[in-house]
């Protein structure tokens, strides 16, 4: 019997057992990634930016230091409909909308009664402003400053 060529027979069929082996691990890992990636396209929409609660006015929700994430389009007001819902009695129904063009924030007051402001300075009702990170927005009796 010629050990050399039993040996050499050995290692071909070793190495063709790493590979089935690492064949077997490669559709395992690839059926378990076919699970996960449709509960992975079901998460929520990635909050964009944030505000913290500097003043909670007369709304019992809101204490001093919450910080509420914003998504693309966020509507404020005392009205369901609202991404944020604030219970101040100044706040209007739809007060104020914050809208990320993708490079700053910008602020538009939806014709509240109660004006909407920027570090104390009161937005034209309809227009759109820009908010700067660590701006203070007003609504209301309601304030928050815009973070990163």
């Amino acid at each position: 019997m010629d050990w050399n060529l039993v040996l050499f027979g050995m290692k071909w069929v070793f190495l063709g057992l790493v590979y089935l082996f690492l064949t077997l691990l490669l559709v395992g890992v690839m059926r378990e990634m076919r699970t996960r990636l449709p509960q992975a396209a079901q998460l929520p929409l990635i909050a964009y930016g944030r505000i913290r609660v500097i003043r909670a006015g007369s709304d019992p929700t809101l204490r001093p230091g919450t910080i509420l994430m914003l998504y693309p389009d966020t509507r404020l007001g005392a009205g369901s409909s609202n991404t944020i819902v604030l219970r101040d009695r100044y706040i209007s129904g739809q007060h104020a909308r914050l809208r990320w063009d993708g490079v700053s924030w910008w602020v538009e007051d939806l014709n509240s009664t109660n004006g909407t402001f920027i570090n104390q300075r009161r937005l034209t009702a309809g227009a759109t402003e820009p908010l700067p990170i660590g701006a203070i927005l007003s609504l209301g009796e309601v304030s928050f400053e815009m973070l990163e």
